[in-house]
């Protein structure tokens, strides 16, 4: 039987464990294109290099219920340290589509709903603990009209 010593677990031990994370998005404006999320487990890449990102994926939005949440579920995940974003690709091109000052023009969100200020958060603003089942809300914002 494992030794567990102030609730704490070893760290050997942690690395058996896995938990989920269950990502609900609101505010999208409307159910056109798809939602695109990225799952990041380090700093490195976030917020927009989805290469780097530990699992990315769109969903159709046209095949989702107009009155039911958009619910995505990372499963399986190593208990530690992750970082969401995601946007609404209108257009499916699969890219964040910007305006001429570089300001996103479909919407787009992150985890802890981390502010946005004069660039993107970085992931220590974003990042949440997976440890079990781990669920999280995400707010969609929209810059442009």
């Amino acid at each position: 039987m494992p030794l567990v010593w102030g609730g704490l677990v070893p760290m050997a031990m942690a690395q058996n464990f896995t938990g989920s994370l269950q990502v609900e998005i609101v505010g999208l404006r409307d159910r056109t294109g798809d939602v695109c999320i990225n799952l990041f487990d380090r700093a490195d890449g976030f917020p927009h290099d989805r290469e780097k990102a530990r699992v990315r994926q769109c969903l159709p939005l046209a095949e989702q219920s107009e009155d039911a949440p958009i619910v995505v579920t990372f499963a399986d995940l190593p208990v530690g340290s992750y970082a969401v974003s995601l946007f609404h690709d209108r257009n499916q091109d699969g890219v964040l589509n910007r305006g001429e000052l570089g300001i996103p023009s479909e919407g787009f969100g992150f985890s802890n709903n981390a502010p946005v200020r004069t660039g993107p958060p970085k992931f220590g603003n974003a990042m949440v603990i997976v440890a079990g089942a781990t669920p999280i809300t995400v707010q969609v914002r929209y810059s442009l009209q």
